[in-house]
């Protein structure tokens, strides 16, 4: 596994890494050691998915060193007010999404991102699943109508 200082001395800019954050999901706040430690660990395990404790809440790692995720909970816009979670588990038991985009990602892979944190919403473990995912897709295409 390479160290954050090992990743650092490449040297990737802090703009460069908050959008590697941003094409995967992840939290672009943070120290560019945060950032790193997000990166490295995306690379090595997958986009972190939702809380599979409170459902909304985004998963981020509790610190730069990336050996526990937590969950801070979300903002309910039916009800304006925020919702704390607290879940804390350790990084190899986080739920994860694949793939990890080192690259921008195209508009079809933008759309399946989008499915897979929908699907997450609803408690459905969608990184353990690629039918559950390919399922709620299909659902959701059959409630379109065409012209």
């Amino acid at each position: 596994m390479m160290s954050i200082e090992t990743a650092q001395a490449k040297s990737p800019t802090l703009n460069e890494l908050k959008d590697v954050c941003k094409w995967n999901g992840q939290h672009v706040s943070g120290t560019k050691a945060m950032l790193m430690a997000r990166m490295i660990d995306g690379q090595m395990n997958g986009r972190l998915s939702r809380c599979p404790l409170c459902t909304q809440g985004r998963l981020q790692l509790k610190d730069d060193k990336a050996t526990e995720v937590l969950c801070k909970g979300y903002f309910d816009e039916e009800k304006s007010y925020r919702v704390d979670c607290g879940n804390v588990m350790p990084v190899k038991e986080a739920p994860r999404l694949h793939p990890w985009f080192a690259t921008q990602p195209n508009e079809e892979e933008k759309s399946e991102m989008a499915a897979a944190d929908e699907l997450a919403k609803t408690g459905v473990d969608a990184s353990a699943s690629k039918q559950a995912l390919e399922a709620y897709l299909k659902a959701a295409s059959d409630k379109l109508e065409w012209e």
